[in-house]
């Protein structure tokens, strides 16, 4: 501080000696250096008059190297300037800014005294950068990346932060207003696997900038090894034997780190190095030193740590000394999966022997539902089969309403021990409608008389024809007067139960397709109309498409005649049933185009037991 005093006296000095010997007006102040310890001196100041412009300007070095010789001072005679200063005029002084640092303008008022001193001047620095993350070759897994960076400012007068980065060309991603003198910012950024370099930019209040030193890259590899195959050369084993693993793994980008194969026996699990082999693919070689199933993964890293593993099919150990009978369910095939009531269906199934021994004579059975139950279909098969061979066997079965779950079963008097005795049976489900279609077209060129020819009725064979198609059993005498629609009792009012009564008739109630089911939803009639029988009507009819199209429809009908007093169709009465369809000329339905298409249990026949294998067919033109 005496210092820098007397320096400002020796400068006082010397103006009031020049003052008195020519005409001069000096203008002197202070520059003090930045706050970052950077010296003012041999920086520039520039001095003008802002009524004039800054081009008509004088300048002076700072230190002992310009007009003041003192170190920090500068010295300059305004009235040099081209439009010299008066008394009143504003003058402006400033730091010319050289390497980035500069100053903020100061300003006085020229007196009367023949100098003037300026309030002190600040060298200015710029903002200095920190990169905080990513660090110079950091390697990232996270797609998603906060990038850091603080900057300080000594001069309390930072402005903002600018982002780069180079993923889409190098240039300015984002800008953030910063203040104070110290400040951090993150910059959050989602970007694909790649090598890139980042940095940050820093302005204060001066325009005075600053990016870090250097930029850091970083390389981005968020994708784990690609596992194209993990391959054995041997499926099945007999005993201790030693396996090839080989692994085929690849890495886009970063490379592959390590390669482990484990082994998951039916007790353990155990690890192994996987060796390079050739281009892409690692091996193992692994004893299969226990009995029963196993399984294989691959566990591949690259060299940032992302990780993947793919798991083997299943392969089984098994004990040397045993046959083992397996049947699978893909191959439990049937010639017809929609076939119709005791139409005749060849199952086949293939026996295979996985074991190490082979099997010979054993029995072979199909089964309809749980070989336990002893449904047996056709007779017992002895066949036998090599090790790790196969053997396709069949048979012949006439397909029955409803569901069937038909088994095949390997060993049926377990002659054989084996390993796993719980895969010699499958058992698969075929479905067999209860219901019989008919379909056709109707002419109606028909001449009927009494036996001498009076009384006579004709019917052309027009093309607009209506009237109705009836199935019954063949059994049944029908009173085609006294139909009534099934639902409703004698007097009209609903009877909810005939459904269900019916299904017992036809044995038809565990059905899914029963009759209950396919009318009604929960015992409410779905749909229903009206039929015209011999020129009466017959209301609230229930009926279903018969196939898929809504041209044709099936009803249901019973025969009052028959009812024993209780005014309803009932189990007990057994009162005659018929089914009824609509004739439709020349309508689409599910087989092709023609008049009329009824739907109807295929048991209807066994209706009454007289006779279990007709129905007759009955029709009524109007």
């Amino acid at each position: 501080m005496k210092k820098n005093i007397l320096s400002l006296l020796a400068i006082l000095v010397i103006l009031l000696a020049l003052a008195q010997i020519n005409a001069a007006h000096y203008i002197t102040g202070r520059v003090n250096n930045s706050q970052e310890g950077v010296s003012a001196n041999d920086y520039q100041v520039i001095l003008w008059n802002p009524a004039n412009g800054i081009n008509d300007n004088l300048t002076d070095i700072i230190g002992i190297n310009g007009n003041s010789g003192a170190s920090n001072y500068y010295l300059i005679d305004c009235e040099l300037l081209n439009s010299p200063c008066y008394i009143g005029d504003q003058i402006n002084i400033k730091i010319i800014k050289k390497d980035n640092h500069n100053s903020y303008t100061k300003s006085l008022t020229i007196t009367g005294a023949g100098f003037d001193r300026v309030d002190d001047l600040i060298l200015n620095s710029p903002p200095n950068i920190t990169l905080n993350f990513p660090l110079h070759n950091s390697n990232l897994t996270n797609n998603t990346i906060d990038f850091n960076c603080t900057t300080i400012d000594y001069d309390y007068n930072l402005k903002n932060i600018t982002f780069y980065g180079n993923w889409t060309g190098w240039h300015a991603n984002e800008t953030r207003v910063a203040s104070s003198n110290i400040t951090s910012k993150i910059f959050s950024k989602t970007l694909n696997d790649g090598e890139y370099f980042w940095n940050c930019q820093s302005f204060d209040n001066l325009s005075l900038s600053n990016y870090s030193n250097s930029n850091n890259s970083f390389i981005l590899d968020s994708t784990p090894p690609n596992i194209t195959n993990i391959s054995i050369n041997e499926t099945l084993a007999c005993g201790t034997v030693s396996i090839r693993v080989n692994c085929t793994v690849t890495d886009n980008y970063i490379g592959i780190a390590n390669i482990t194969i484990e082994a998951i026996k039916p007790s353990s699990r155990q690890n192994y190095s996987g060796i390079f082999l050739s281009e892409n693919t690692y091996y193992a070689n692994i004893d299969t030193d226990e009995i029963g199933t196993w399984k294989l993964n691959c566990f591949a890293n690259d060299n940032f740590g992302n990780i993947n593993n793919l798991s083997s099919q299943n392969f089984t150990v098994y004990d040397s000394s045993k046959a083992e009978l397996v049947v699978y369910l893909n191959e439990l095939i049937f010639s017809n999966y929609n076939p119709i009531e005791s139409q005749s269906i060849i199952i086949n199934s293939t026996i295979h022997n996985n074991g190490c021994i082979d099997a010979n004579n054993f029995i072979v059975g199909f089964f309809k539902n749980n070989p336990s139950l002893g449904n047996q279909i056709g007779l017992n098969q002895t066949i036998s089969v090599s090790n790790f061979s196969n053997q396709p066997i069949n048979i012949t079965w006439s397909s029955e309403i409803g569901l069937s779950n038909i088994y095949v079963f390997a060993d049926v008097n377990e002659d054989f021990s084996e390993q796993n005795e719980t895969d010699n049976k499958v058992n698969k489900t075929i479905w067999v409608t209860a219901w019989q279609k008919l379909f056709g077209n109707v002419t109606s060129f028909k001449v009927i008389s009494n036996n001498i020819s009076s009384n006579l009725s004709l019917w052309l064979n027009h093309t607009q024809v209506s009237g109705n198609i009836f199935i019954t059993d063949s059994e049944s005498q029908i009173n085609w007067y006294s139909l009534q629609a099934l639902g409703q009792n004698i007097s009209n009012a609903s009877s909810s139960s005939d459904f269900t009564e019916l299904d017992s008739i036809l044995n038809m109630s565990g059905l899914n397709d029963s009759i209950y089911n396919k009318y009604t939803n929960s015992g409410v009639i779905n749909e229903n109309q009206t039929f015209q029988v011999l020129k009466n009507n017959i209301y609230n009819v229930p009926i279903i498409n018969s196939t898929n199209s809504s041209e044709f429809i099936t009803g249901i009908l019973w025969d009052t005649t028959k009812d024993a007093l209780d005014g309803e169709f009932s189990s007990d009465d057994e009162e005659d049933i018929v089914f009824i369809t609509k004739i439709n000329k020349y309508k689409k339905g599910f087989y092709g185009e023609y008049d009329y298409e009824i739907n109807f249990p295929a048991k209807l026949r066994e209706f009454d037991n007289t006779e279990t294998s007709m129905i007759y067919l009955y029709y009524d033109l109007i």
